[in-house]
């Protein structure tokens, strides 16, 4: 887990025990991503910065500069790291020499949230502006725009064989999409307000 105190801390899922503190001074993070391997941890901060973990030992792999407060990560299947800045749009870098490779710049309002597809091809995410997008991670080209929350979208999240995308919103609803065609498919509401 991540916290304003500036430390990321891993625990032991079996058991509750805590394994190891990541500590990155008097930052605030937020967001988190492990590798697929679970050997590299991503945390965004605060302070402009995604730092790059390596968890078996705790040593600092990496801090990547992101413009304003790095809100959410991802990394992908295929190495690539995801960053969602509060005023910079989304950055797409190579998470093993923090090149930078894409910025995605297609939201009004800041982003808040980034989410791979499980096979690391398509990149979404969650807007202040109301909007998900999606990107293609290759180009980082903006293939849709998925419009139907009446407030920011800070929750994406893929089907595990990436056939389907759920987003949150703020208005209070949950929405599912069909990420090949842009099309809305279902629509869940009931929470008074959202997350």
């Amino acid at each position: 887990n991540t916290g304003l105190d500036g430390t990321a801390r891993l625990w032991d899922a079996a058991s509750g025990v805590e394994i190891r503190v990541l500590d990155a001074g008097n930052v605030g993070l937020f967001g988190a991503s492990f590798s697929l391997d679970g050997l590299v941890l991503a945390v965004g901060g605060l302070d402009g910065h995604t730092r790059l973990w390596d968890t078996t030992d705790g040593d600092l792999e990496a801090v990547i500069p992101t413009g304003g407060t790095a809100e959410d990560v991802s990394l992908s299947s295929s190495g690539l790291l995801a960053i969602a800045s509060d005023t910079s749009g989304v950055f797409v870098v190579d998470a093993a020499t923090g090149d930078q490779l894409h910025h995605l710049t297609g939201h009004s309002g800041d982003a808040c949230r980034v989410e791979f597809s499980p096979d690391g091809t398509l990149l979404a995410s969650g807007s202040r502006d109301g909007t998900a997008r999606l990107w293609d991670t290759a180009t980082g080209v903006e293939l849709r725009s998925l419009v139907g929350h009446a407030g920011p979208v800070c929750g994406t999240a893929f089907s595990p064989d990436g056939s389907r995308l759920a987003t949150a919103g703020e208005d209070g609803t949950a929405r599912l999409w069909d990420p090949t065609t842009g099309r809305e498919l279902l629509v869940v509401s009931g929470h008074a307000t959202g997350i």
